[in-house]
């Protein structure tokens, strides 16, 4: 179960860095990328039970589920939030903007 925090924790925080990379510097794919993968992090939470499996391997071998599962509230409303963050930035952000002073988004 660790293994698969650890794996999601390190997907979700390059996401959230090649975001607001992206985001700052203006960068398309790096924007696209960190979106991506925040879609892909939220929806491994939604889809699975579980974080990324719905199963470990206990220390005698035997295959047992995750503790935490999908079910709370809390994890639903993290990949509902990742997914939401995902779609709506791509829907609104502003890829034809060249210059360095003018805003990305277009409102």
């Amino acid at each position: 179960m660790a293994l698969d925090i650890a794996i999601f924790g390190i997907v979700l925080s390059v996401a959230i860095l090649f975001y607001l990379l992206g985001l700052f510097s203006k960068t398309h794919f790096l924007f696209l990328l960190g979106c991506t993968l925040m879609l892909g992090s939220g929806a491994l939470l939604f889809i699975f039970d579980g974080l990324i499996t719905g199963y470990y391997y206990s220390v005698d071998g035997l295959l047992e589920s995750i503790i935490v599962s999908s079910s709370s509230v809390g994890i639903y409303a993290l990949a509902f939030v990742l997914i939401a963050v995902g779609v709506v930035s791509v829907l609104v952000f502003d890829f034809s903007v060249k210059t360095k002073s003018k805003s990305p988004f277009h409102y």
